[in-house]
């Protein structure tokens, strides 16, 4: 009868972690949604100089943030990589699938034709992905940190340079889309939705990792696999839903705008929280694992081919869409099958000394320990 109800204290202990994980994760939905909302309508007023616009790019890249640095103070770096991961994924293959391929449907011509500055953002995804295969052959490094901050400014300079000169040379008898006769709404209420969004963000972060990891640990589900799929669902999912909604418009510049939006979101991810995640890697020493590498992989390979498409040809169709959504699904298989049989490195599997100045000499030696260690499957 005591093992009767130890059963069944136990199943009701993980029915509650349950509804609390699935809560916490509607309640970063809102979050991210409010806090995104906000930045929008600051944007119409005050987002035209540089350091304005800066402080808006940071706080609109607040909801995956605040996820990833909580999982590190946790000491959860494979939590944080994988959220990473899952959001690249999810926003250059099927929020980008989606966002062209409604684009496409809504015009005349079937086609979308990029705007020079969104193909711009295209490279500068492309640019971004070195870095990861740098941090792939040394893992974490203080240098790398720096060099993913560094990327986060300058693509935000040129960004707002770049707006700014596209309106001063629009002309004035343009016909304006329906998103651009959006009456301005008062500032109050923008920081009001940054300030609701920041502190849902900030409450419910440390909940979500800790019920989902407890879920995960119960259910013999890998970490990597629920934050590549659950932690991209709360901070990605309002923001691909809005960009869809964007490129239904068949207008001029709303399918460009949600594009843009989503790149801009990837770039974000690949400099500001890769760099990020370098720095607290290096400053609390953290063990690099051979999850990491498939990880790393599977991101770039995300990045570099939304990166190319938006990059290259100077329209697209919908035929993009559908490749984009078709490789979402093939990524999420990958993924599946990849976190079935990757092996953990211990300490004791690899020496790591992180001081400045032992790049070089642990590249080869932590190169030959993850080659060793991916399995052989599908992107990996």
């Amino acid at each position: 009868n005591a093992e009767y109800m130890g059963g069944e204290y136990s199943s009701c202990l993980m029915d509650a972690v349950t509804f609390s994980a699935i809560f916490s994760l509607v309640m970063l939905a809102l979050g991210a949604w409010c806090t995104i909302e906000g930045v929008d309508i600051l944007s119409r007023r005050y987002g035209s100089s540089l350091l304005q616009g800066f402080c808006l790019a940071l706080v609109s890249a607040a909801p995956g943030l605040l996820l990833l640095m909580t999982a590190l103070n946790r000491n959860k770096p494979t939590f944080g990589f994988s959220v990473i991961s899952g959001s690249v994924a999810f926003s250059t293959t099927l929020g980008l699938g989606v966002s062209i391929l409604f684009g496409a449907a809504a015009t005349r011509a079937g086609t979308l034709n990029l705007e020079k500055t969104l193909r711009a953002h295209g490279r500068i995804l492309v640019l971004t992905v070195p870095l990861l295969l740098c941090i792939l052959v040394d893992g974490f490094c203080l240098s790398f940190g720096v060099i993913g901050l560094t990327e986060f400014v300058v693509f935000v300079w040129y960004g707002l340079s770049s707006s700014n000169s596209q309106v001063g040379s629009k002309p004035k008898d343009e016909p304006l889309d329906s998103e651009d006769r959006r009456p301005d709404e008062p500032s109050g209420k923008g920081y009001l939705f940054i300030f609701v969004g920041l502190l849902i963000l900030w409450l419910y972060s440390d909940d979500f990792i800790e019920c989902v990891i407890k879920v995960g640990q119960s259910n013999g589900i890998d970490t990597s696999v629920l934050g590549f799929f659950l932690g991209p669902l709360a901070i990605e999912l309002p923001d691909i839903i809005t960009c869809a909604r964007l490129a239904t418009l068949g207008k001029r510049d709303s399918a460009n705008y949600s594009i843009s939006y989503l790149i801009g979101g990837s770039i974000t991810n690949t400099s500001l929280l890769i760099g990020v995640l370098c720095l607290f890697g290096y400053h609390k020493q953290f063990m690099w694992s051979s999850a990491y590498a498939p990880i790393l992989v599977l991101m770039s390979f995300c990045a570099l081919t939304a990166g190319l498409i938006v990059w290259l040809p100077a329209s697209i169709g919908r035929s993009y869409g559908i490749g984009l959504i078709v490789l979402f699904f093939l990524v999420a298989i990958s993924q599946l099958m990849e976190s079935n049989h990757i092996p953990v490195l211990h300490t004791s599997d690899v020496t790591r000394d992180v001081k400045v100045g032992s790049v070089a000499t642990q590249a080869l030696i932590q190169t030959r320990d993850i080659i060793s260690e991916i399995s052989l499957t599908p992107f990996s």
